[in-house]
């Protein structure tokens, strides 16, 4: 066993790293900085900042910690530490694919995250536009294969964009075929757009509305969980309890059949302030 000791001025943030790392294996001994407990095997303080986000950073390092003492791999974390994020929007057109996937590329480029896009029930064609090679199976095979009980190889139903995405597509979802992907694991996070509703209930919820098509706005903030984003607006801004990702044409190109958006345009902006929130907000517990 190895001792754990946070220390961090976000008391939230502490809290729920704590109550994530003592759940996730009995070979840690988590506490807080204390006067009868100021030391330990391993102390998260703020100057490991860097490394707490992403989590798969810090799990490393906790990892590495146990080797050294202990001699012994700590490959025994009960599942706990994927990070979800699911998109959704009350109506169609809100462009809630284009800023969920460039969500996932920021997480992927700027977290250095492993990232799984689920994109269910669309076209998003730039996810096939801009990506290494296509899969070796389509997604029916994949739904069949769940439906039926039988084995399979994830990998082989999956792209990846250069930008180091992985990408799958879905005609449909249900809470059987979203348990069995997630239960493969080897992903720090998954971003699912247009997973319909009540499938995911855990991770951070992203409601996307169309600034120019949504009536009462209004109805959507506060709720617990979720960050709502107001898109093609005229600027970006974020505030306490809403995002606005600025209207950017210049950033989406269509060459041929496909679109192909530019990661450093005013949009991608819009989303990166929009992630940033999201990380911030995880919760860890």
């Amino acid at each position: 066993m190895i001792s754990i000791v946070i220390d961090l001025k976000d008391e939230k943030l502490a809290s729920r790293l704590a109550k994530a790392l003592a759940s996730s294996s009995d070979k840690l001994d988590v506490g807080f900085k204390s006067k009868e407990r100021k030391t330990g095997d391993l102390v998260i303080s703020q100057k490991m900042e860097e490394d707490i986000l992403p989590i798969s950073g810090l799990m490393k390092i906790i990892s590495d910690t146990y080797m050294k003492k202990t001699g012994k791999p700590l490959y025994s974390l009960k599942k706990g530490f994927r990070k979800l994020y699911s998109f959704t929007s009350p109506t169609g057109g809100s462009g809630l694919t284009s800023a969920a996937f460039v969500f996932s590329r920021l997480l992927a480029g700027k977290m250095n995250e492993k990232v799984l896009f689920i994109d269910v029930g669309r076209k998003g064609s730039f996810t096939s536009e801009e990506s290494e090679k296509s899969p070796l199976r389509n997604s029916r095979e994949l739904e069949y294969l769940i439906k039926k009980g039988m084995k399979y190889s994830l990998e082989e139903h999956l792209t990846k964009d250069y930008y180091g995405v992985w990408v799958l597509k879905l005609e449909s979802m249900d809470e059987e075929i979203f348990r069995s992907i997630d239960s493969r694991g080897g992903f720090d996070t998954i971003v699912v757009a247009g997973a319909p509703e009540g499938i995911i209930t855990e991770g951070i919820r992203i409601v996307i509305l169309n600034s120019k098509d949504a009536r009462s706005l209004d109805a959507y903030y506060g709720e617990e969980g979720s960050i709502v984003v107001r898109n093609r607006e005229y600027i970006n801004h974020i505030s306490e309890d809403r995002v606005l990702i600025a209207e950017d044409g210049l950033s989406f190109k269509n060459p041929g059949s496909g679109v192909v958006i530019s990661m450093d345009g005013d949009f991608a902006i819009g989303v990166d302030k929009l992630m940033r929130k999201a990380v911030s907000e995880y919760n860890y517990g």
